[in-house]
C-alpha cells in the first residue's frame, strides 16, 4: 500500500511538472509569435519608408534635372535675346548713319541752290533778250527745289517707319522678356515650395539621401562655372533695353527737326514761286509794252536801278521795279545727334 501510494504521488508531481512545463513552452511560442509579429510588422514599415524615400529621391532628381534644362533654356534665350539685341543696335545704328548721311548731302544741295537764289536775287539783271531763257531758269530751279522737298519727305517718311518698326520690336522683345522672368520666378518660388515641404515631411533622412544629397554638394561646389546668375543677366538687358528708348527718343527728336526744316524748305518754296509769279508778270507787261506802237523814242538808252546795281535796257521803256527786301539768311545746318 506505501509503495503504491508512493507510485501514485510520484506520477502526480510528475503530471504537474509536465503541466508546468507545459505552460512554459505556450508562453514561449506566445512570445515568440509576438516577436514574429513586430518583425514583421517593422519590416513593413522598413519597405513603406524605403519606397517613400526612393520615391522623394526620384523627384528631388526630376527637379535637379528639369531646372538644369531650365537653366541652358533660360542661357539659350538670353543669348538669343542678347544677340538679337545687338543685330537691331547694329542695323538702327546703320540705318541712322545712312540718313544722316542722306539728310547731310540733302542739305548741302539745299544750302547750295539757296545760296545761288540769294545771289540771282541780288545780282540778278532783267534784260528783255534774256527774259524767256531767266523765265526757264527760274522754273528749272523751282522744279529742282520741289523734287528736293519731295526727296526729303521720303526720307522722312523712311524714318519713321523704320523708327516704328524698331519700336515694335523692342517692345516684342520686352513682352517676352517680362514671361521669361516670370516663368523664372514661378519656377524658383515652386522649387523653393518642394524643398521645404519634403523637409518637413521627412526630417530624417535615410543614408542613401544623405549620400546621393553629399555628392549632388560636391558636384555643385566642383562646377561653380556652370552656375548662373539670372538676375545680373535680366538687368544686363532691361539696362540694354532702356538704352534702345532713350535712342528711340533721341531719333523720334531728330526727326521733328528734319520735319521742322522741311516746313522751312516748303516755306522758302513758296517765297521762290511767288517771285517767279511777279519775275512773269513783269515779263508779260516789258513784252506787251514791247508790242505797244505807243513807243516814243526807242533809240533812248535808260538806266534802271535794281537793289543798288544798274541795268542798262536797250530801247526799252523804264518801268519800276519794287524795292527787293533783305535777303533771308541761309538756312543754318542741321545738327544730328552722334551716332
Amino acid at each position: 500500500m506505501q509503495q503504491s501510494n508512493s507510485l501514485d504521488f510520484k506520477l502526480v508531481q510528475r503530471v504537474c511538472l509536465l503541466q508546468q512545463a507545459l505552460d512554459q513552452a505556450l508562453e514561449s511560442l506566445e512570445d515568440l509569435a509576438a516577436q514574429v509579429q513586430d518583425k514583421c510588422w517593422v519590416e513593413t514599415q522598413l519597405a513603406s519608408t524605403e519606397k517613400y524615400a526612393n520615391v522623394q529621391q526620384q523627384a528631388i532628381t526630376h527637379l535637379k534635372q528639369q531646372l538644369a534644362q531650365f537653366a541652358e533654356i533660360q542661357d539659350h534665350l538670353l543669348g538669343v535675346m542678347g544677340f538679337r539685341l545687338n543685330e537691331l543696335i547694329d542695323q538702327q545704328q546703320q540705318a541712322f548713319d545712312q540718313l544722316n548721311i542722306q539728310f547731310q548731302q540733302s542739305h548741302t544741295e539745299l544750302q547750295t541752290y539757296l545760296q545761288y537764289l540769294i545771289h540771282q536775287q541780288q545780282t540778278g539783271v532783267m534784260l528783255a533778250r534774256g527774259s524767256a531763257e531767266h523765265y526757264r531758269a527760274l522754273e528749272a530751279e523751282v522744279m529742282v527745289a520741289r523734287s528736293m522737298t519731295v526727296h526729303l519727305s521720303q526720307y522722312l517718311g523712311l524714318a519713321k517707319q523704320h523708327l516704328d518698326h524698331l519700336n515694335a520690336d523692342l517692345g516684342n522683345h520686352h513682352l517676352n522678356f517680362g514671361h521669361i522672368i516670370k516663368t523664372i520666378q514661378v519656377m524658383i518660388a515652386d522649387l523653393a515650395t518642394f524643398d521645404h515641404t519634403s523637409t518637413k515631411t521627412s526630417p530624417q533622412l535615410t543614408e542613401a539621401d544623405g549620400l546621393s544629397e553629399d555628392w549632388a554638394r560636391g558636384r555643385s561646389l566642383a562646377e561653380p562655372a556652370t552656375t548662373i546668375d539670372p538676375a545680373l543677366d535680366v538687368e544686363t538687358l532691361q539696362a540694354d533695353v532702356r538704352r534702345q528708348q532713350v535712342r528711340i527718343q533721341e531719333l523720334q527728336a531728330s526727326l521733328n527737326e528734319q520735319a521742322q526744316y522741311e516746313t522751312h524748305l516748303r516755306q522758302r518754296y513758296q517765297e521762290v514761286a511767288a517771285e517767279r509769279d511777279y519775275y512773269r508778270r513783269e515779263l508779260q507787261k516789258i513784252r506787251q509794252a514791247d508790242e505797244s506802237p505807243a513807243i516814243a523814242n526807242p533809240a533812248i538808252e535808260t538806266t534802271l536801278p535794281l537793289d543798288g546795281l544798274s541795268v542798262e535796257l536797250d530801247n526799252q521803256p523804264v518801268f519800276p521795279m519794287p524795292k527787293r527786301s533783305r535777303p533771308s539768311q541761309p538756312i543754318q545746318p542741321l545738327r544730328l545727334p552722334e551716332a
